[in-house]
């Protein structure tokens, strides 16, 4: 899940960190006007084990990064990732709906099935887990009327729940329930929480369980869209963030810069943003400069 806007360094699984700096009012506006600083690329997306050397593709994370606060004017960098799959011949027409949005906010994509209090292990088939469909459709501003297939679900538990289970809140992914029966996965344990095959290939992981760094969902890349070749889908990310800046209080906003790329897969299987949305937003302004960029996909 969202970190709890915890800050982390790069860490293989999420190469990418920034080191923000207090900056003077003046230097804050360029700050905003230039990419420098943005979270916003496909390095997020495909990464490689060092170890193992293998490919794995998120499917989701976020990452967060800002100056101290109580000194002085200060500026914040975040992004939210998403995978969701649709079918190839609908791919064209979700990547340009989703291009027109700024796909900040935590609900703006829908999850896969709920666990509702469900244990991790009784995952997805106990009937708290509330695994009705696996398509979901967007919300209807956004043009699209085909559904999607969520990636992913998340689980959380608290310490203080009423069974006593738990020494410390727990955050993490789960696959969502279509794709636990596409790659022929389970859960292998409670420790790692990685899901693999009866054969012990882990399939999909959350590194962060065992390592430090931001909590993230990742499939293997080869396996992941082998099946989804197969079965006439491909995969769609959208990356949404901004970068803020503000004075010496919360209440002094300075301004802010609002990215929503949208991601896709090329011939060589090699993730290529098709789609750019930048918004900018100063106080005490009713109007919003907007620029959008098309690198794949044309008009619909």
């Amino acid at each position: 899940m969202d970190d709890g806007w915890k800050q982390h360094p790069a860490v293989w699984w999420s190469p990418v960190a920034v080191r923000l700096k207090h900056l003077t009012r003046d230097e804050q506006r360029l700050w905003l006007e230039n990419e420098h600083d943005q979270l916003n690329t496909s390095l997020l997306i495909d990464v490689i084990d060092p170890e193992s050397q293998r490919r794995w593709l998120v499917l989701r994370s976020f990452r967060h990064h800002e100056t101290p606060h109580g000194a002085g004017p200060h500026t914040d960098s975040w992004c939210r990732i998403w995978c969701v799959v649709t079918r190839k011949d609908h791919q064209t027409r979700l990547v340009n709906a989703l291009g027109k949005q700024t796909l900040i906010d935590p609900s703006a994509l829908p999850d896969a099935a709920g666990l509702n209090h469900a244990f991790i292990g009784e995952y997805p088939w106990h009937p708290a887990c509330s695994v009705e469909v696996d398509w979901a459709a967007l919300d209807r501003d956004y043009c699209y009327r085909q559904e999607i297939l969520p990636t992913v679900t998340q689980y959380e538990a608290e310490a203080t729940g009423r069974d006593q289970s738990l020494d410390d809140h727990v955050r993490m992914y789960l696959p969502a329930p279509w794709l636990i029966r596409g790659l022929e996965i389970r859960l292998i344990d409670g420790r790692s929480l990685s899901f693999a095959t009866n054969s012990g290939t882990i399939l999909f992981r959350d590194p962060s369980i065992s390592e430090g760094g931001p909590s993230a969902a990742l499939v293997d890349q080869q396996t992941f869209l082998k099946f989804l070749q197969n079965e006439g889908l491909v995969p769609v990310w959208i990356i949404a963030g901004e970068k803020g800046a503000y004075g010496e209080g919360e209440s002094d906003f300075v301004g802010r810069r609002v990215h929503s790329f949208v991601y896709t897969l090329s011939a060589e299987n090699q993730v290529v943003c098709a789609k750019k949305n930048i918004r900018f937003e100063w106080p005490h302004s009713s109007t919003r400069k907007a620029r959008s960029t098309i690198d794949e996909f044309g008009p619909e």
